[in-house]
């Protein structure tokens, strides 16, 4: 089976219009059917993670990633924020922090995830990543989970998985294992394909959670519109796959002057159209088993945030 995804996004999407064809891909088919770790058994699958991934790179994924968390953290969530893109790890780049211990040590055995946290303001702990080969006897994500992952998970109202990119197994692992996927795209004709691609991987592979769809760097709040409706149509009519709707980030110049600052847009402008767009996802996110606070629940502290921000 193929399914056609269109070539340009309009205001009033009707029909999926064929310029690019998304087709079966066998890396997360018959390899993954064929090699199920422990880490797929319902026991390790966690509501209170979330893995942020991409079919393709350069849709702004990681800043996104980094963005979430420290808007959470901000308002009083405590949160993990870990770099799973494996060998290619830039979150504490996006942080402005400088980072002794990463995920490699975790993967090669030779620390605990807990041991390689880095403490930041705003109850954020970030596991950093490692630029270069990650030696491993195994899967990486089987060597986090053999590290501690679940207790760093257990230890925080949120866990965020920043991961790679495509339809891999490294990528394939993490996302399974979390209870929601938020998928990063853009409008572009090639980032919706292999959104699609990875979204269809997912379904197969049985995911058991929600997948949200986040459209990046929209030119306006129509266009990133008819490009989840696009999506949405097509893994409902080939798939039989709900996407959830997180919203849209609008194209900023304010972002990429924040990452030149080292620092997260939410952070360096809070009132930046970028900001105000992340504050507005962080309201749709499904939150569900994140422990409360007695007093001040956080979902009420985070709603004081987003109002400031806004």
């Amino acid at each position: 089976m193929s399914v056609v995804l269109a070539s340009s996004v309009c205001d009033s999407p009707e029909v999926l219009r064929s310029t690019r064809t998304v087709t079966d891909r066998p890396a997360a088919g018959a390899e993954m059917a064929s090699r199920r770790s422990p880490h797929h058994q319902p026991h390790n699958f966690s509501p209170r993670m979330i893995a942020v991934t991409s079919g393709k790179g350069g849709v702004g994924k990681s800043n996104i990633s980094v963005n979430l968390a420290s808007l959470l953290s901000r308002s009083g969530v405590k949160v993990a924020l870990i770099d799973a893109d494996w060998g290619q790890g830039n979150l504490d780049v996006l942080l402005g922090v400088s980072a002794k211990r990463s995920v490699s040590e975790v993967i090669s055995g030779e620390r605990s995830l807990w041991g390689v946290m880095l403490g930041l303001p705003h109850s954020l702990h970030l596991a950093a990543g490692s630029s270069g080969p990650i030696h491993s006897a195994g899967s990486p994500m089987q060597a986090m989970l053999d590290g501690g992952l679940m207790d760093v998970c257990r230890d925080h109202d949120m866990t965020i998985l920043d991961c790679g990119s495509g339809i891999g197994s490294d990528v394939m692992d993490v996302c399974l294992l979390c209870g929601h996927v938020l998928v990063v795209t853009t409008p572009e004709p090639t980032a919706m394909t292999d959104a699609y691609g990875l979204i269809k991987c997912l379904h197969r592979d049985g995911h058991k959670g929600r997948i949200s769809v986040l459209v990046n760097m929209a030119g306006s709040a129509q266009e990133a519109k008819a490009t989840f409706f696009r999506l949405s149509r097509v893994a409902a009519k080939f798939l039989g796959q709900t996407l959830f709707d997180a919203g849209y980030v609008l194209a900023d110049e304010k972002v990429p002057l924040a990452v030149r600052k080292r620092q997260p847009f939410v952070q360096a402008y809070p009132s930046c159209d970028a900001s105000n767009c992340l504050a507005a996802l962080m309201m749709k996110l499904r939150t569900k088993g994140c422990k409360p606070s007695e007093k001040d629940p956080w979902h009420k502290r985070l709603a004081r945030v987003l109002r400031k921000v806004t």
